[in-house]
This record gives structure tokens, sequence and C-alpha cells, in this order.
């Protein structure tokens, strides 16, 4: 496990470029200390470091820099973390990794069409899978899903100028981790009945407060 008050999270970006990942299916950190991402398309794994610096450049034209990634890094284990965990817990670790796992990728920009997008202004920006944290179910592990830089845009949906990008990860984030906390601690380990959700939204929405919105 990290040490208290770090996260030691992965951002891992993803785009659509030869190298993309296409139906992530699978992760997990190799004794050489990369993640390996198994996809269902073409390129069956991709490899990142551990250190959250991808190996293929993969992010659409005009994404998240190296630069913006550590400054994303940094606010959630400096900040966000700290705050989410003393308020509502620690996390569980059903994979073992110590980290946190954030994939940033196109599938989630590409849940809103960009007709969609466009007439409504709304779109999804990221979410928690509670299957992720059941064997068997999802990907095995903690992992938080958010939408990519696309300034374009390149996606089949709305654009995403890096600013709003850099901007709303960490609020979406701090929402999404107070659910992934409440899950672990409800269901897995009291073996109960997750939060039930107006007040399980409440808490996320508080959490938002705390880090700063």
């Amino acid at each position: 496990m990290p040490a208290p008050g770090q996260s030691g999270a992965v951002f891992i970006p993803q785009g659509n470029g030869s190298a993309q990942l296409v139906q992530p299916a699978g992760l997990g950190f190799g004794p050489d200390g990369r993640l390996y991402v198994a996809t269902q398309g073409p390129n069956k794994f991709l490899r990142f470091e551990a250190s959250g610096v991808f190996v293929d450049n993969i992010a659409p034209p005009g994404g998240l820099s190296d630069a913006d990634l550590l400054s994303l890094r940094l606010q959630f284990d400096t900040l966000l973390y700290v705050r989410d965990t003393l308020a509502f817990g620690r996390e569980t670790d059903i994979d073992g990794n110590g980290v946190v796992i954030v994939l940033m990728t196109n599938a989630v920009n590409q849940l809103v069409s960009k007709a969609d997008c466009s007439l409504t202004g709304l779109f999804v920006a990221g979410y928690f899978y509670g299957a992720d944290l059941i064997f068997g179910q999802g990907n095995n592990g903690e992992i938080f899903y958010s939408i990519v830089a696309d300034p374009l845009p390149s996606l089949m949906s709305c654009a995403h100028p890096v600013s709003q990008v850099n901007s709303l990860v960490p609020v979406t984030f701090i929402h999404e981790f107070q659910h992934m906390i409440s899950f672990g601690q409800h269901y897995l380990r009291r073996a109960g009945a997750p939060e039930v959700l107006w007040l399980n939204e409440g808490l996320s929405h508080f959490a938002e407060e705390m880090g700063g919105r």
C-alpha cells in the first residue's frame, strides 16, 4: 500500500491513434513495474510506466501534456486523495497493486454522441464502476474512468479542450472516488448493501466541496 496521504495513482491517457485502446479488457502490473492493459482490438496489449508516464503516444492531437498529467496526479495525491480518505476511509485494494488507476479513455467521451452533446451541452466526465471491485465481474481493480482532452475534436463526441479536462477531472475524481470508497466499505468490507443512492450522491457532492470545487 502507498504511504499515508499517497494514492500511487496511475494516469493513463488514451486516444485514437494506431496504439489506441479498443475495449480495454484487463489491467495488471508486470514484474518490470509497468502497467499492461489488454484490449480486444488489434493491439492486444499496451504498456505504461508505473510512474504514470505512458510508453505509447496515443492521446488525440492537442491533448494533455506530460506536465498536465503530472499536475493531475499531484492534485490527487496531495489534496483529493487525502481529503476523501480522511472523511470516508480507505479504498480497497482487491488487485493488491497499491494504486488507484485513472484510465483516461475516449470510450468515456463517446458515451454521449456529438449530436446529443451539442444539443444539450451535457456529457459524461468520468465514472466509477462498482463491478470492477467484484472479482470476475469487471476489471478487478480500483479504477476511475475519465474523458480525454479532444480539442479538435477527432472523436465521435463534443470537443473537450485541455483547459476543460484539467478543470473537470479533479472535481469528477474526488466525487467518484467517494463512490469507490463507499462501495468497498459497504459491499466488500461489511458484506452489506451499497449506500442508498440519495445519500451516496450527497456525500460525493460534499466531497467536491472539500476538494475546493
